[in-house]
C-alpha cells in the first residue's frame, strides 16, 4: 500500500485577462503549496473504487475522471483501491480536487510501475484539470494559459499564511460567470519568469491582486472587516485564494501569525507554511 500527501495551495496572486474562444479564460497567476493536505492510500486490488473519508462528495469524483483518463492513456484497466482522507475543504480555492488527482496518477505509476515520465504525467493531468498540471512541480510556479502551462520558480519558504475557511462555499463556474473586468498583470510581474523571484518577494508582494476579491467581497460584504482586521494584526497581504472561498494573510513570523490567530474569527482557521511538494 502508498501512503501519499496531497498538499493544498494558494493563489498568491490570480489575474483573469480575458476569456478564450474554447470558453476558459487566459490568467496569470502564482501558486504555492501548504502544509495542509489530504491523505491517499492505494493498493492493488480486483477492481477500482473509491472510499472518501470525512466528507460527502456530490458529482462527478475528479479521482474517477483521473483514473479514466490514466487507463485511455496506458490502454488498459487498472484494479486499483482508493481510500482518501479529506481534510482540504471544499468549494474554498485551495485546489484539493486537482492535488489528489496528481498525486493518484504519480502513485498509480509507482504502485504498477508504469514508467511513466513527469512529461507524460502531466499530459494527463492537464485532461482532467487546468490546476492539475501545477502539482507536478516543487510547489512554487507561475500559470498561464488557461492554467495549464506552468514555470516552475523559486520562492522564499520562510513565511507563514494564516488561512481562514468560511461557513459558505464558492462554486469556481459561477465565479467566472461574474467576471467583467479583466485585470492587467502588473510589468513588474510579467517580467517575474527571468526574476530572481526570492530576492523581490517582499517588494512586489503588496501589488499583487486577485481578479474574484471583488466579486465575493460584493456578495461576502462582511469580509472586508475580516480583511482589514489581518492587516491590523500585522499581514503583510490579505487575499481571497482562488476564486474562494478561503482567504489568507501572509505574515513575516510565526509569532505575529500566533497573535493574529488569537482573534476570532468567522471560520475554521490555520496556521501554515510555504512547503515543497
Amino acid at each position: 500500500m502508498l501512503k501519499l500527501n496531497a498538499l493544498s495551495k494558494i493563489n498568491l496572486c490570480l489575474y483573469v485577462l480575458g476569456k478564450r474562444d474554447d470558453g476558459f479564460h487566459n490568467i496569470f497567476t502564482i501558486m504555492q503549496t501548504l502544509n495542509l493536505f489530504d491523505e491517499l492510500y492505494l493498493k492493488k486490488g480486483d477492481k477500482f473504487s473509491i472510499d472518501v473519508k470525512n466528507i460527502q462528495i456530490s458529482g462527478e469524483n475528479i479521482l474517477k475522471k483521473a483514473y479514466e483518463k490514466i487507463c485511455d492513456f496506458i490502454g488498459y484497466k487498472i484494479p486499483v483501491e482508493i481510500t482518501l482522507l479529506k481534510n482540504i475543504p471544499i468549494g474554498a480555492g485551495l485546489g484539493g480536487g486537482s492535488s489528489d488527482a496528481a498525486v493518484f496518477i504519480r502513485g498509480v505509476n509507482e504502485l504498477y510501475k508504469l514508467g511513466l515520465n513527469n512529461k507524460q504525467l502531466i499530459e494527463i493531468g492537464t485532461e482532467i484539470g487546468s490546476d492539475v498540471p501545477f502539482f507536478f512541480t516543487d510547489g512554487s510556479a507561475i500559470a498561464t494559459k488557461k492554467g495549464e502551462i506552468i514555470k516552475p520558480i523559486e520562492l522564499p519558504l520562510s513565511y507563514f499564511v494564516f488561512l481562514i475557511i468560511p461557513d459558505f462555499q464558492i462554486s469556481t463556474v459561477w465565479a467566472y460567470s461574474q467576471i467583467r473586468n479583466y485585470l492587467t498583470v502588473p510589468e513588474k510581474l510579467s517580467n517575474l519568469l527571468d526574476c530572481n523571484f526570492q530576492q523581490i518577494f517582499w517588494e512586489v508582494l503588496p501589488i499583487f491582486e486577485n481578479s474574484f476579491n471583488d466579486i465575493v467581497l460584493n456578495i461576502h460584504p462582511e469580509l472586508e472587516t475580516e480583511f482589514e482586521k489581518l492587516k491590523e494584526t500585522g499581514a503583510e497581504f490579505v487575499s481571497i485564494t482562488g476564486s474562494g472561498s478561503a482567504y489568507f494573510g501572509v505574515f513575516r513570523d510565526f509569532e505575529t501569525a500566533k497573535k493574529a490567530s488569537e482573534s476570532s474569527w468567522n471560520g475554521q482557521s490555520f496556521i501554515l507554511k510555504p512547503i515543497k511538494i
